[in-house]
């Protein structure tokens, strides 16, 4: 029963007679992804009810998914369509010969809606400050692409829910989502200067652009409500005692993603950058 058990949940050990046979994703791509699979198979595996070490049995299936994405994400940060390019392709061949497009084609259509958010925002940053309305719309459409960011990790968990047999509940999905974006969040403040410095997407640099020095006290209202997002999505999403408390000691160990998430690592709460006033975001660029 113990051996069936195990069979039950790992992916099938033949590569699928349909998989991609031309190469699509480069070693930076691959790099990126490896982080990437870690973090994953360490924070949320075991909330899907999966040992960490079962990344072993789905090693190659993640970091085919993982380094495809990636290899999208840098093409759309060069202004390319990610959703025409042969790594899409590959990635649709691969998925749909074990079975899973079907039910991870909304996510991955999720993966195109950010790209063309990111690239529509970058552009607009690039222009003269324009009235209030206009701006925030900008700021709307920012905070509607730092949640759905992380549509990678969502992907992830469906596809190895899908190659166990399992299925995964849209509450235990809201939750996951609410704590990518919260990780999200940590992120862009940590890399504002640097993204700024890139041109890269960042949250905190929308609220800059939008509020000025005000950004300091009105992100952390925005904040305060995905805060609360997550605490009433983990409250719903079913967790057991033993999956609670490894989600909190795994957010303690990191350090990081808010008081609602590492109540002890953020007792001091979150840490805001000084707003970069002198050039309103990348209308420099």
């Amino acid at each position: 029963m113990a051996e069936m058990a195990q069979q039950q949940r790992r992916a099938p050990w033949q590569p699928s007679p349909t998989d991609p046979t031309e190469p699509t994703i480069s070693a930076r791509a691959l790099a990126k992804a490896r982080g990437t699979v870690e973090d994953f198979a360490r924070s949320y595996m075991p909330l899907l009810g999966l040992p960490v070490d079962d990344v072993l049995c789905f090693a190659d299936s993640l970091y085919f998914v993982a380094g495809s994405l990636y290899e999208l994400d840098e093409l759309n940060e060069r202004g390319g369509d990610p959703s025409q390019a042969p790594a899409a392709a590959a990635l649709r061949q691969f998925l749909a010969g074990r079975g899973v497009l079907d039910n991870m084609q909304a996510m991955l259509d999720i993966g195109y809606q950010y790209w063309t958010l990111e690239r529509r925002l970058i552009n607009d940053w690039k222009q003269p400050i324009g009235d209030a309305a206009h701006e925030d719309a900008l700021l709307r459409c920012a905070c509607l692409a730092s949640s759905i960011k992380s549509f990678d990790y969502s992907v992830l968990a469906l596809l190895v829910a899908r190659l166990t047999g399992r299925t995964v509940s849209k509450e235990m999905m809201l939750f996951l989502g609410a704590c990518f974006q919260l990780v999200e969040i940590e992120d862009d403040l940590k890399d504002y200067r640097k993204d700024h410095e890139k041109g890269a997407f960042n949250v905190y640099a929308a609220f800059v652009r939008r509020y000025g020095a005000a950004a300091v006290t009105k992100m952390p209202l925005w904040i305060a409500e995905r805060e609360q997002f997550y605490l009433d999505a983990r409250a719903a999403a079913g967790l057991t005692d033993s999956q609670l408390k490894f989600h909190v000691a795994r957010n303690e160990s990191q350090g990081g993603a808010g008081p609602a998430m590492a109540p002890e690592a953020c007792s001091g709460g979150w840490a805001l950058p000084t707003p970069i006033l002198d050039e309103r975001l990348y209308a420099t660029i």
